[in-house]
């Protein structure tokens, strides 16, 4: 994620290659795995995000087929303990990224969320929390993607040469944004295509596929 993704994404699109200009967020499973990338490769990424994430992984040892990786919690706690990501805030300074999480009041994840909350506020972390009224579902990340790609924008454009590239994650699947700030970035929530035209292709198989093409956006979104 952090080294093929990311080379293929500075390879193919119209990218800064640089953390400034770089973020990652997921949800589930996907929130605990962005976390966990972004903290252990701070030079690679800039800002994080995590909705409805499972940033303690140890009240579940029996979900998600965890225990085939990490065996029995019972037989591995150091294993556990090291790869889980509520366990990793003591590896960050304030500033080293920028941090969002977010959780329902539903969801069973919840209460993992506010001990990370807690253990950021104890290692003076900066960083937005929020919960709203939600649980574990898509009606849930669907209202979530919004504030975080809100979050990511007004983090790229800090900097006011600054365009980014946001990696989504869910579980095992992502999505890359190439997110542009020049002019101001609107918040839209179409998918548009813009991938660097290849050597060796015509116009036509270089040509963007997009229901919204036409629409000439100043943002690129990658799947």
């Amino acid at each position: 994620i952090s080294s093929e993704l990311v080379n293929y994404t500075d390879t193919h699109y119209a990218t800064i290659p640089e953390k400034r200009a770089r973020a990652i967020s997921g949800l589930s499973m996907g929130g605990h795995g962005a976390l966990w990338n972004a903290i252990r490769h701070k030079d690679i990424f800039g800002a994080a995000g995590s909705m409805s994430g499972g940033v303690d992984i140890r009240p579940f040892p029996n979900n998600w087929e965890m225990k085939k990786q990490l065996g029995e919690l019972t037989a591995n706690e150091a294993v556990w303990n090291s790869h889980t990501v509520i366990n990793q805030v003591d590896k960050l300074a304030n500033g080293d990224l920028a941090l969002i999480i977010d959780c329902g009041e539903s969801d069973f994840f919840l209460e993992v969320n506010k001990e990370l909350h807690k253990r950021l506020l104890a290692y003076k972390i900066d960083h937005d929390f929020i919960t709203r009224p939600g649980g574990h579902t898509g009606t849930y990340w669907n209202n979530s993607l919004d504030y975080h790609i809100l979050f990511f924008c007004k983090f790229f454009n800090n900097d006011s040469r600054s365009m980014g590239n946001f990696i989504f994650k869910k579980s095992k699947n992502f999505l890359s944004y190439n997110l542009r700030s020049k002019p101001p970035l609107r918040l839209i929530r179409n998918h548009v295509f813009r991938e660097k035209p290849r050597a060796g292709l015509t116009d036509a198989e270089n040509r963007v596929s997009s229901h919204q093409a036409s629409k000439a956006i100043p943002t690129s979104w990658t799947t």
